[in-house]
């Protein structure tokens, strides 16, 4: 668990990104291509991105351990307003921090040569990061960075609004169901190792980030404070119209209540916080949506944490348009990653 530190002017610091980052978004998409135990919603789009991966896109892909979204220096700390932007700055990190970030990384034998050439600052294995950047964005994020920017920027409207209405206090508190806000210290359950850091009047940015499943990530940014990025809560999948059906189907609260489940696994109090409710009432809603068979709920100790089911992420938006679960990945033709996330083609990169 990661215990971030803050003061009365951190909380003045608190801010929201103003857009989705590209680069972060790279970075999240593969992580999800390299880890196991796919979330559903992804399974359809990773079985089609891996089974026609470009070659040139290993590279950059391979840089991502299995745990953890790999060299910090992939996402500059300021954030990346466009690709282009990010790709350059990326290209200009000092070869003290390329060193540093890529010295102790674990990557396949087909490119510990370029890797260790790029950490040298050599202008070949620069260029070679370059092109396979350009091959993974335009295969595996610009297909979907519509998609990407709706959620991201429907997951900030909400935010904003809560923020303006119920403070920076409340907006922290709802986060995610992983975030604990305490007094003066932010708990990020999920983080590895337990560790504490203060921000030291230096604020937070909260990046929603489409390419997240799971739990929150946090980077303790140089020149602006830290960057807490979080799953976007806002569901765009299907459309509006599937959304308002499934709210006539179940009650727009209940709905709401299937929603959550299905993007965090939550307790009934973590529940409770994301939509605002009491515990009494997420626990009679859960109750209801248990007995129809669209969620089940485990007791873990003294909490009881709730799931969706096959039956209830059928119904949901998303789960719809992902197109079912495929029976299995397909090898590329130009390189490919099996269930295990490590690549199946050996990739030279000499400078």
């Amino acid at each position: 668990m990661l215990r971030i530190r803050f003061s009365a002017d951190d909380l003045g610091r608190v801010r929201l990104a103003q857009a989705p980052d590209p680069l972060w978004e790279m970075r999240l998409s593969a992580q999800l291509l390299m880890r196991t135990g796919t979330p559903h919603r992804f399974l359809r789009w990773r079985s089609d991105v891996v089974r026609t991966m470009p070659r040139e896109a290993l590279p950059y892909l391979l840089l991502t351990p299995r745990n953890g979204v790999g060299p910090e220096f992939l996402t500059p700390d300021a954030g990346s307003a466009s690709f282009d932007d990010g790709v350059d700055e990326v290209l200009a990190t000092p070869t003290h921090r390329l060193k540093a970030d890529l010295g102790e990384l674990t990557v396949p034998p087909g490119i510990a040569r370029w890797v260790e050439d790029l950490a040298g600052g050599s202008p070949q294995a620069s260029e070679l990061l370059r092109r396979s950047m350009v091959a993974y964005h335009r295969h595996v994020v610009a297909p979907l960075w519509d998609r990407v920017c709706r959620a991201v920027a429907g997951d900030l409207t909400l935010r904003a609004r809560e923020m303006a209405t119920g403070g920076i206090e409340r907006t922290l508190s709802t986060l995610h169901p992983g975030i604990e806000l305490g007094r003066s210290v932010l708990a990020v359950h999920g983080c590895p190792g337990d560790r504490q850091l203060d921000l030291c009047g230096s604020g937070l940015v909260i990046r929603p980030a489409y390419f997240l499943p799971g739990g929150p990530v946090f980077r303790a940014g140089r020149p602006d404070g830290g960057t807490l990025v979080i799953p976007a809560a806002y569901d765009v999948a299907a459309g509006q119209d599937r959304g308002e059906a499934l709210g006539a189907l179940l009650g727009r609260t209940r709905a709401a209540v299937l929603r959550a489940i299905q993007s965090a696994a939550p307790t009934t109090s973590a529940l409770a916080r994301m939509l605002a409710i009491t515990p009494a009432s997420a626990s009679e809603h859960a109750s209801v949506l248990r007995a129809a068979g669209l969620i089940t709920s485990d007791r873990d100790g003294r909490r009881v944490i709730h799931r969706v089911t096959a039956l209830g992420s059928s119904l949901l938006p998303e789960a719809r348009t992902a197109g079912g679960v495929p029976r299995d990945e397909t090898p590329a033709r130009t390189g490919s990653l099996p269930r295990d996330g490590r690549s199946v083609v050996p990739v030279a990169c000499g400078s």
